[in-house]
């Protein structure tokens, strides 16, 4: 990418019409020419700012997972402790994307790494939230006692294979209501598995 003022209004219209394109109909299916349409300047304007699609791809996805750990921090409440907090932090992923429709397919796409060409700085650049993630998790669990023969390990793996299925089965849907029920059956399975992490401690008679 070229080294440019991204803060430009001209920049900053190319990066939001970019974003609803890659997002409605994805990274093959946006041409430079639609987003030269859409922005109504010319491919020079765009190649001012970006070497090329690529670029331009990259940037609005690192923009979406920045904006997204950024809304997960300042919407994180203190306040929470053990399975109320890890509760809470499921629940602000899903209303980030709930408040920024925009992000939807783009952060799915980048937790797919896809597209399969760009995987590796997809992967880079989502490096980032996955570390947050662990550690809002782990921070969460530490006030939990886990079941017999639970680990804090055991429960962080879990999740992580929860995301990745759910994220799978959302990578190939294109029906926005088959969609929306996948991510509730994913939110709701978090939910059932996170409030069974705590062992039952029985009252000794």
């Amino acid at each position: 990418m070229k080294i440019k003022d991204l803060h430009h209004e001209t920049a900053i219209k190319i990066i939001e019409c970019s974003i609803e394109l890659f997002n409605e109909h994805g990274y093959e299916g946006t041409s430079i020419s639609d987003i030269s349409k859409k922005t109504e300047m010319s491919r020079g304007i765009l190649y001012h700012y970006f070497k090329n699609k690529d670029s331009l791809y990259l940037y609005c996805v690192k923009k979406c997972i920045d904006d997204f750990r950024l809304y997960i921090k300042e919407n994180t409440n203190d306040l929470h402790k053990g399975k109320e907090a890890a509760l809470a932090l499921l629940n602000t992923q899903q209303n980030f994307l709930k408040i920024h429709p925009q992000y939807r397919v783009l952060c799915y796409n980048t937790l797919a790494q896809r597209p399969a060409h760009l995987c590796d700085e997809l992967f880079e650049i989502k490096k980032a939230l996955k570390e947050d993630n662990a550690l809002a998790f782990e921070d969460a669990f530490k006030d939990v006692k886990f079941g017999k023969g639970v680990t804090l390990n055991d429960a962080l793996r879990f999740l992580t294979l929860l995301q990745n299925n759910a994220v799978c089965a959302l990578d190939i849907l294109s029906d926005i209501e088959n969609a929306n029920a996948q991510e509730e059956a994913f939110f709701r399975t978090a939910t059932i598995f996170i409030n069974g992490l705590e062992q039952d401690f029985e009252t000794e008679g």
